[in-house]
């Protein structure tokens, strides 16, 4: 159900879209462009 949600709105494509929910990480949709967002915000302090 969750993979066919992220491949119509995009969730994997689109900078700044997802849903937000308490998942199992192997769960976990929507998180590809979040972690760029995420890791270019830290990348100084890794």
């Amino acid at each position: 159900i969750l993979e066919g949600i992220s491949e119509v709105a995009g969730f994997d494509s689109a900078s700044g879209s997802g849903v937000a929910m308490q998942l199992n990480i192997e769960d976990a949709v929507g998180l590809k462009t979040q972690l760029e967002t995420i890791e270019h915000e830290i990348e100084d302090q890794l």
